[in-house]
């Protein structure tokens, strides 16, 4: 299987068509998000570890690019460290950000077990995996 930029999929990125997993997860404006929010139009969905050094330069360069023009993505952030608040700050303009205790659980149901991970979410499946943000789609698919 291949992601979008024509890399081959490991496996620590779940495989498109792969079922959105129940989930229930607050953000840190205080927003729920559960499975239900991915049932309708793409988005996308980050996995991103604190520890990462891509996943850093990831969050940089989705601050200076936005992903498509779907709805504003979800990040996942995990991350207790000493950078959490700068790297949630980071994020909170461009993203929706989940950090919560359980981060590595959530990133392990969607099939993530590498990061970053940016996958393409819509109708309740995963459309596509990468850990290139360069992968996603510019614009909403038809």
């Amino acid at each position: 299987m291949l992601d979008t930029s024509g890399m081959p999929l490991g496996p620590d990125l779940p495989e498109p068509g792969r079922a959105v997993p129940a989930f229930d997860a607050t953000t840190t404006s205080g927003d729920r998000i559960t499975q239900a929010d991915l049932d309708g139009p793409d988005v996308v969905v980050l996995f991103l570890m604190e520890s990462c050094a891509s996943c850093v330069s990831l969050i940089t360069g989705l601050r200076e690019r936005p992903v498509h023009e779907g709805p504003l993505p979800i990040a996942v952030l995990v991350s207790d460290g000493p950078e959490r608040d700068r790297l949630v700050g980071e994020l909170e303009p461009v993203a929706r950000v989940i950090n919560q205790p359980d981060g590595e659980r959530l990133a392990a149901d969607f099939g993530v077990h590498g990061f970053p991970a940016v996958l393409l979410v819509g109708a309740g499946v995963i459309r596509s995996a990468s850990h290139r943000l360069s992968a996603v789609p510019r614009e909403v698919p038809a």
